[in-house]
Protein backbone atom coordinates (compact mmCIF):
# COMPACT_ATOMS: atom_id res chain seq x y z
CA UNK A 1 0.00 0.00 0.00
CA UNK A 2 3.14 2.85 0.92
CA UNK A 3 4.88 2.08 -2.65
CA UNK A 4 1.30 3.09 -4.48
CA UNK A 5 1.48 6.20 -2.56
CA UNK A 6 4.77 6.95 -3.20
CA UNK A 7 4.41 6.15 -6.91
CA UNK A 8 1.44 8.42 -7.10
CA UNK A 9 3.36 11.08 -5.54
CA UNK A 10 6.41 10.72 -7.47
CA UNK A 11 3.96 10.59 -10.77
CA UNK A 12 2.10 13.63 -9.55
CA UNK A 13 5.64 15.48 -9.04
CA UNK A 14 6.81 14.96 -12.42
CA UNK A 15 4.16 14.91 -14.73
CA UNK A 16 3.38 19.04 -12.94
CA UNK A 17 7.09 19.01 -13.36
CA UNK A 18 6.57 18.43 -17.21
CA UNK A 19 3.80 20.93 -17.49
CA UNK A 20 5.03 23.60 -15.50
CA UNK A 21 8.25 23.44 -17.68
CA UNK A 22 5.99 23.45 -20.76
CA UNK A 23 4.06 26.67 -20.07
CA UNK A 24 7.52 28.51 -19.12
CA UNK A 25 9.10 27.60 -22.34
CA UNK A 26 5.70 28.57 -24.49
CA UNK A 27 6.00 31.52 -22.49
CA UNK A 28 9.71 32.23 -23.03
CA UNK A 29 9.10 31.63 -26.42
CA UNK A 30 6.10 34.22 -26.85
CA UNK A 31 8.14 36.24 -24.96
CA UNK A 32 11.00 36.42 -27.25
CA UNK A 33 9.02 36.88 -30.69
CA UNK A 34 9.26 39.49 -32.29
CA UNK A 35 7.70 39.98 -35.54
CA UNK A 36 10.50 42.51 -36.83
CA UNK A 37 12.83 39.10 -37.12
CA UNK A 38 12.33 37.55 -40.35
CA UNK A 39 11.14 34.02 -39.93
CA UNK A 40 8.00 31.99 -39.60
CA UNK A 41 4.97 33.31 -38.15
CA UNK A 42 4.53 31.20 -34.96
CA UNK A 43 0.56 31.73 -34.92
CA UNK A 44 0.03 28.04 -35.38
CA UNK A 45 2.12 27.21 -33.01
CA UNK A 46 0.96 29.51 -30.50
CA UNK A 47 -2.77 28.47 -31.09
CA UNK A 48 -1.59 24.93 -30.78
CA UNK A 49 0.05 25.37 -27.53
CA UNK A 50 -2.87 27.09 -26.36
CA UNK A 51 -5.45 24.20 -27.23
CA UNK A 52 -2.69 21.49 -25.73
CA UNK A 53 -2.75 23.39 -22.23
CA UNK A 54 -6.67 24.06 -22.63
CA UNK A 55 -7.28 20.45 -23.00
CA UNK A 56 -4.84 19.83 -20.00
CA UNK A 57 -6.87 22.01 -17.32
CA UNK A 58 -9.97 20.30 -18.86
CA UNK A 59 -8.97 17.07 -18.38
CA UNK A 60 -7.49 17.87 -15.01
CA UNK A 61 -10.93 19.23 -14.20
CA UNK A 62 -12.99 16.18 -15.11
CA UNK A 63 -10.33 13.76 -14.18
CA UNK A 64 -11.27 15.07 -10.51
CA UNK A 65 -15.03 14.10 -11.39
CA UNK A 66 -14.18 10.89 -12.86
CA UNK A 67 -15.13 8.33 -9.73
CA UNK A 68 -18.47 10.18 -9.69
CA UNK A 69 -19.53 10.02 -13.60
CA UNK A 70 -19.47 7.26 -16.03
CA UNK A 71 -16.39 7.09 -18.19
CA UNK A 72 -18.53 8.55 -21.22
CA UNK A 73 -20.03 11.42 -19.40
CA UNK A 74 -16.32 12.69 -18.81
CA UNK A 75 -15.05 11.92 -21.85
CA UNK A 76 -17.59 14.42 -23.72
CA UNK A 77 -17.28 16.88 -20.68
CA UNK A 78 -13.42 17.09 -21.06
CA UNK A 79 -13.20 17.42 -25.22
CA UNK A 80 -16.27 19.93 -25.04
CA UNK A 81 -15.18 22.33 -22.20
CA UNK A 82 -11.37 21.73 -23.67
CA UNK A 83 -12.78 22.97 -26.87
CA UNK A 84 -14.77 25.41 -25.64
CA UNK A 85 -12.14 26.91 -23.04
CA UNK A 86 -9.50 26.74 -26.23
CA UNK A 87 -12.18 28.96 -28.38
CA UNK A 88 -12.64 31.62 -25.64
CA UNK A 89 -8.78 31.98 -25.10
CA UNK A 90 -7.90 31.98 -28.73
CA UNK A 91 -10.80 35.01 -29.54
CA UNK A 92 -9.81 37.06 -26.70
CA UNK A 93 -6.02 36.89 -27.49
CA UNK A 94 -7.04 37.81 -30.98
CA UNK A 95 -9.14 40.73 -29.61
CA UNK A 96 -6.16 41.83 -27.24
CA UNK A 97 -4.03 41.52 -30.67
CA UNK A 98 -5.84 43.87 -32.57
Amino acid sequence: MGTRRVAAVLNLWLGGAVLVAAVFNLLMAMADYSPMRPGPNPTAGFLLAGFVLCMFVSCGVWGAFAPIVSAKVALGGALTTGALLFVAVATLGFLVSR
